[in-house]
């Protein structure tokens, strides 16, 4: 996959030499898969003030798609707060593990886990981040 990030620690994404905490300086707002396009857009915006005010996650050329549902035991104000991200290798079919970037082959997909309980691994052609 083709990326213009990369994963530093379970929670931080660098691109372009600056450091981006998904977890505690960014809540998700939307998830859009695009099936004209085949491509998914996750889109994130910060929850204070000093920082890019919105970043999104876009992955082109879909190769594999997994979604796993909110928990509907959580409250709703946790479904924007990544809990990891990380990659999967292509025979783990679950959702709940990760492997870090030193330890993910070219083929691993990346998979992102919420704390409402939404999960979503993906694997396509390109991968990129976008910040405004």
């Amino acid at each position: 996959m083709i990326k213009n990030f990369s994963i530093l620690s379970t929670v931080e994404v660098s691109c372009d030499g600056q450091i981006y905490d998904l977890h505690s300086d960014y809540e998700a707002t939307k998830v859009e898969h695009d099936l004209l396009d085949n491509a998914l857009v996750i889109s994130w915006r910060a929850t204070r003030e000093g920082l890019p005010q919105t970043l999104s996650m876009t992955f082109e050329k879909l190769e594999t798609l997994v979604l796993r549902g909110t928990d509907v035991e959580m409250p709703r104000s946790e479904d924007g707060h990544l809990s990891f991200i990380g990659y999967s290798s292509p025979e783990d079919e679950g959702m709940d593990s990760f492997l870090l970037e030193e330890m993910a082959g070219q083929d691993a997909r990346i998979i992102l886990n919420f704390e409402g309980g939404l999960a979503i691994k993906v694997c396509a052609e390109a991968a990129f981040l976008l910040v405004d």
